[in-house]
């Protein structure tokens, strides 16, 4: 199944792609994993919009990019991956070679965690500081995970912030393991299970 043939709330017109990265950036903006890699300003605003593409784009292709109040996310129907090559490309000139090493190891690291049967895969959800707390990312989440519900499919998240954890599991999904590579912060994958539709 692909995110065209599925109705998801808060699905993203054409015209307001733009809304949703940018909330992206600024959500992401203080985040400990993003600023390791970027700590520059400049050069994370400038970068920032095109890891979410590579890592997350796909997601406006597949009608499955989500935004409300301020707030997106960009989820990876099952069978739809990121753009490694992309990524790989974009890390190699905006990275030292030490940062490049550490975060190698980290994929190595994380790909076990990757579910191996279909799944939704979220990169991304973010809003702005003066956006945060009103809800909006709830309504983001439960827009899949209603869907993986009714489908009876997995869901599957890094969590790059551990204060970010409980919100994740009030929406059913459970730490798998904390994940350490040299300096770079502790990453957490995270899989959801399908609930039963009472």
């Amino acid at each position: 199944m692909n995110g065209s043939s599925i109705e998801l709330s808060c699905r993203v017109p054409d015209d307001i792609q733009s809304q949703v990265i940018i909330s992206i950036v600024m959500g992401f903006s203080t985040e400990p994993t993003a600023r390791w890699c970027w700590p520059d300003n400049d050069v994370y605003i400038n970068t920032m919009p095109q890891w979410i593409m590579a890592c997350g784009g796909q997601a406006f292709a597949t009608g499955t990019a989500l935004y409300h109040n301020g707030c997106g996310a960009l989820w990876l129907p099952p069978g739809v991956k990121p753009d490694e090559d992309r990524m790989d490309a974009l890390l190699r000139s905006t990275t030292n070679e030490q940062q490049q090493e550490t975060l190698a190891l980290l994929g190595e690291k994380l790909s076990p965690y990757t579910p191996n049967r279909p799944h939704w895969y979220l990169p991304f959800i973010g809003a702005e500081s003066a956006n945060r707390g009103r809800g909006a990312g709830s309504v983001l989440m439960e827009s899949v995970t209603k869907v993986c519900d009714e489908e009876k499919q997995l869901a599957y998240l890094i969590c790059s912030h551990p204060m970010n954890m409980a919100f994740y599991e009030r929406h059913g999904f459970e730490m798998m393991d904390e994940v350490h590579a040299g300096d770079y912060p502790v990453m957490i994958p995270m899989v959801r299970l399908p609930k039963k539709i009472v």
